[in-house]
């Protein structure tokens, strides 16, 4: 006899027409997750055919058990974890952008998540050289990598951007962020976990 494993996540799954461009999670859900030992994945679909994953958060048990999110404080807070490509018109990361071969990942919660999250992310844009993704830091505006030398998954077709611990404007790009000396911009941002 084989036996399986038995799954211990809980999913959040937003398909069909995104009518409504949001994607909230109670800060219960964090909490009870963590209270169970299950991880979280909150997932968001093509709005045009529900079984394409486009982009997908991955929070992990421990992480979530860790933080103890069933506080007074946390539960009380909702998460929008929507993701756009159509950054606003006044979004500063079109103009460090022009130019580039780009996919922006516009994330709708601007401010720090309840623990990391690993996140995955669709090539929308039909890359077919390795990319960066790279977070607009709007104190300095400048753009911080997170991740360079990504390759989209031969199968999915999903890229591992990396684990965020921030939500903001991000891109997917083949170019790539200068310093003020005329170096390559720091590898790392303040944001993203080590």
């Amino acid at each position: 006899l084989h036996s399986f494993p038995t799954r211990r996540s809980s999913d959040l799954t937003k398909g069909g027409a995104h009518s409504e461009a949001a994607l909230p999670v109670p800060g219960e859900a964090f909490g009870f997750a963590g209270q169970q030992g299950m991880g979280l994945a909150v997932e968001l679909c093509d709005p045009g055919q529900d079984d394409e994953l486009w982009y997908q958060w991955l929070f992990e048990a421990e992480k979530l058990k860790k933080a103890a999110l069933s506080g007074a404080g946390q539960a009380q807070q909702s998460y929008d974890l929507y993701i756009t490509d159509t950054p606003q018109a006044d979004d500063p990361i079109l103009e460090r952008t022009a130019g580039w071969h780009s996919q922006y990942v516009i994330i709708a919660h601007h401010g720090p998540l309840p623990v990391p999250a690993q996140l995955r992310v669709k090539n929308l844009a039909g890359f077919a050289q390795p990319v960066s993704f790279l977070y607009h830091n709007p104190e300095t505006g400048e753009l911080e990598p997170v991740a360079e030398g990504l390759e989209p998954h031969a199968v999915t077709g999903h890229y591992a951007a990396g684990e965020l611990e921030h939500c903001s404007s991000y891109v997917l790009t083949t170019g790539r962020p200068e310093a003020a000396d005329g170096g390559l911009a720091q590898p790392v941002c303040d944001y993203c976990a080590p």
